[in-house]
């Protein structure tokens, strides 16, 4: 029942989070689908790390917005370093992190036009072609996907998406398997242990 509770929210999530992203402008997308990937890296530290003394999730000493691991690039880093982010997912973080900060900062006409966005959101998209291959099936569920793409089926999925997708779209496919991802991680996450208390020695009794 886990396992497929685990995979109904994975593949609800993704379809969520493609269509929430298709309705925002260019920088509203970004900034939108890393704010869905800080969200769910926060909920995995949640889940792990010992439950706050708080009573409200804002307030956390830890995680809250100012505190020491309320950022998301530590985030990030802190979760390679507890082994719960592999190496090129930590790696991919940070990609789209860097281009959130972009697309929401720079006062500049950024876009997916230009072609060094374009190259990034290709390298975020080569990072996480393993993911992309085992959601194959459930992307060409969509419409749009499965005729953009019943051309190619002979090559693997991510190879197809990337010759049949413009950048925006890749961005939006490769976002929205990244944050079902980390929610799968998250279901693989056990909380940690509270150290047991030393039993103080009992020392004998002499007359």
């Amino acid at each position: 029942m886990a396992t497929q509770d685990k995979y109904e929210r994975m593949a609800e999530t993704m379809w969520k989070v493609t269509i929430e992203l298709r309705k925002e402008s260019e920088r509203g997308c970004v900034v939108l689908a890393f704010a869905w990937m800080d969200e769910q890296l926060t909920a995995n530290l949640r889940k792990y790390l010992l439950p706050s003394a708080q009573q409200s999730e804002k307030a956390d000493e830890l995680l809250g917005a100012g505190r020491p691991i309320g950022d998301a690039a530590t985030k990030i880093d802190l979760c390679l370093r507890l082994g719960i982010l592999q190496p090129n997912t930590h790696k991919s973080l940070h990609m789209f992190r860097r281009l959130r900060n972009d697309f929401a900062h720079l006062a500049s006409n950024i876009s997916f036009e230009n072609q060094s966005i374009h190259d990034r959101v290709v390298s975020i998209f080569e990072n996480e072609q393993t993911v992309l291959n085992g959601m194959w099936q459930a992307m060409i569920k969509d419409e749009e996907v499965r005729q953009l793409t019943e051309l190619d089926r002979g090559k693997n999925g991510a190879q197809i998406l990337k010759a049949a997708l413009g950048t925006r779209k890749l961005f939006e496919m490769t976002a929205a398997a990244l944050v079902s991802g980390l929610i799968s991680i998250e279901y693989a996450l056990f909380p940690v242990k509270a150290p047991l208390r030393p039993t103080p020695e009992v020392q004998p009794f002499h007359r």
